[in-house]
């Protein structure tokens, strides 16, 4: 139904357009925004000038994340990766011209064209009318507003996932100051690291998602397991991988980005607890995922919330009072071994129950 498929794409974008317009007009209230995000006196004058452009390309952001997983459905994976490339090559070759005559905001305008030039790349398709899908703005009916729970329901999951994440980053960042500038900085930096290896497993997850959702819908049973399972092994494979570069070259990464010895201390630590429960992080992925591939947004969206939301904010309120800083570092760690043991029974479900609900062939 390629004409509900298109309403749904088009009310998609410009609700994620306007979304985007929402958090640009809260530039205006940054100063709180970036105080609740744990910036104190002595950052808030940095965080205040590198925000400006970056609260400017919300729509920016918003749009391009909407259309790139748009274009994803229909198959043009290829197309969005070169896309999301150049963006990103773009910005690594403005962010030192532009810091060199604006300082700090000239990097978060080079991230302000990068996402422009994105978002422009992402539209071409659409424009030239090389896509099944059509952004144009369809007639407004009162049936129309059926499709927003859905979009709303099946996004979800996403939603919490991303929405938690940012939620904690804050709350560590705040829960680190009580320790001092390199107390913030080192748990940064190991974030920054972990969250590298934590997007390429996301990634390798949603590439899934379509396979899944296709497969499901055919009724294509042993095909759902066995890609399932693969991604799992080979993802977990590849975490063990990037687990032990992690722990054992910890102060080589570390030292890319600081040389103070306060700060790689923290941060040692920090990464190699982190590292530690970072293969279990392959059942946690592919199992969320899966759900939320094959419409069931319920077990999705509690499978999404629980890393972040029912583990790690409780967590870092309970830990660093009892363990001091060694709780600031160890949080996240524990969180993901909880979320593992949480994943495990509802990855058996979905193997061995889940996908059957459509009867489908095998």
């Amino acid at each position: 139904n390629e004409v509900r498929a298109s309403q749904i794409a088009s009310t998609s974008f410009y609700l994620a357009l306007l979304l985007g317009i929402g958090i640009a007009l809260a530039l205006g209230a940054r100063d709180p925004i970036l105080t609740l995000l744990g910036a104190d006196d002595q950052i808030l004058p940095y965080a205040r000038d590198y925000s400006f452009f970056l609260f400017l390309s919300a729509p920016l952001f918003t749009g391009s994340l909407c259309l790139s997983h748009l274009l994803r459905s229909e198959g043009h994976t290829g197309y969005v990766m070169r896309a999301i490339v150049s963006s990103g090559l773009l910005s690594l070759v403005l962010s030192p011209l532009l810091m060199r005559f604006l300082g700090i905001q000239g990097i978060s305008l080079a991230t302000l064209l990068s996402q422009l030039l994105c978002l422009c790349l992402l539209l071409y398709p659409f424009f030239r009318k090389k896509t099944v899908l059509s952004l144009r703005l369809f007639p407004f009916r009162v049936s129309s507003l059926r499709l927003l729970p859905s979009i709303l329901f099946n996004g979800l999951p996403s939603l919490l996932r991303q929405g938690l994440a940012a939620v904690s980053a804050a709350l560590l960042s705040r829960a680190a100051t009580a320790y001092g500038a390199g107390a913030v900085a080192g748990m940064s930096i190991a974030g920054k690291i972990f969250m590298i290896v934590l997007t390429l497993m996301l990634g390798y997850g949603q590439g899934l998602q379509p396979l899944l959702g296709y497969n499901y819908a055919q009724g294509l049973t042993r095909r759902v397991r066995g890609a399932a399972l693969f991604c799992l092994w080979t993802g977990t494979a590849g975490l063990v991988l990037l687990a032990a570069v992690c722990f054992l070259q910890a102060p080589f990464l570390i030292s890319l980005f600081s040389t103070e010895e306060e700060v790689q201390a923290i941060a040692l630590l920090a990464l190699r607890a982190g590292a530690l429960t970072m293969p279990l992080l392959g059942i946690c992925t592919i199992v969320n995922l899966g759900f939320q591939a094959i419409k069931r947004p319920v077990i999705a969206t509690f499978l999404a919330s629980a890393r972040q939301g029912l583990f790690f904010i409780p967590l870092i309120f309970l830990l660093p009072p009892a363990l001091g800083l060694l709780g600031v570092q160890i949080a996240q760690a524990v969180a993901d071994a909880a979320t593992f043991v949480l994943s495990v029974p509802f990855l058996l479900y979905f193997l061995r129950k889940a996908v059957d609900k459509k009867n489908g062939k095998v």
